[in-house]
């Protein structure tokens, strides 16, 4: 049976819960993504997960030890588990102090094997906390591809609601209702319109009806009309 990442991901979440570690999932940090992020007492675990101990694994994990006091990555235990490749893996995982986690699979239970990461007491920790929200423990299962969370689409997702409830609203109302990141109201309003108008806020339209910009959903009708 072909294994997903996601599904490997989901029982390093739970196994973390259990531990009582705030668990954070898909943290887009800079131009890189983090699988999971774990924090407690103020001490910061990445977590890659990959359904192989690739060599592409091994380099985004050692890429974290700069910015985190612990890293591991998180595989399945496979048949071929004492065979070369992987054992020469682990060797390499563990000269750079990287932890392994042993995923059993075909288990129910949460008490996973793991080879424990080396502290890294001068980890330059505050950049992945300063990336951290609350969102990002729900948004997006962990091993997701392309699915995290940014305060764009949070501020995207809350405009759909907010033209569904009220088609026609105008631009300038909709951007006084709904929280959003911009840095102030009129940045927003121009902000929200351009977007729009590229088709990247995707599903809403925009039609000058006076001197007003009111907006509506792409599968709403106007006057009996549908708009496309």
């Amino acid at each position: 049976m072909k294994i997903k990442e996601t599904d490997l991901a989901a029982k390093v979440v739970e196994w973390l819960n259990a531990q009582h570690w705030d668990v954070y999932q898909e943290v887009k940090v800079g131009g890189s993504i983090a699988d999971i992020v774990g924090v407690q007492n103020n001490l910061v675990w990445v977590i890659e997960c990959k359904t192989s101990l690739s060599l592409s694994l091994i380099c985004q994990a050692i890429e974290w030890k700069r910015y985190s006091h612990f890293v591991s990555v998180a595989a399945p235990v496979h048949r071929n588990v004492f065979s070369k490749s992987r054992q020469g893996a682990e060797k390499i995982l563990k000269q750079y102090g990287i932890g392994i986690i042993n995923v059993r699979m075909d288990r129910e239970e949460i008490n996973i094997p793991q080879t424990k990461p080396a502290f890294n007491r001068k980890a330059m920790s505050d950049i992945v906390k300063k990336s951290l929200n609350e969102k990002q423990k729900t948004a997006a299962p962990a091993g997701s591809q392309g699915g995290y969370w940014t305060p764009f689409q949070e501020t995207s997702r809350g405009i759909k609601r907010m033209v569904d409830k009220y088609p026609g609203i105008c631009l300038k109302d909709l951007i006084e209702k709904i929280s959003h990141h911009y840095a102030s109201d009129k940045t927003a309003k121009a902000c929200v319109r351009h977007w729009i108008e590229k088709g990247i806020i995707r599903d809403i339209m925009i039609k000058k009806e006076g001197k007003y910009l009111k907006l509506y959903s792409n599968n709403k009708t106007i006057s009996g009309k549908a708009v496309f």
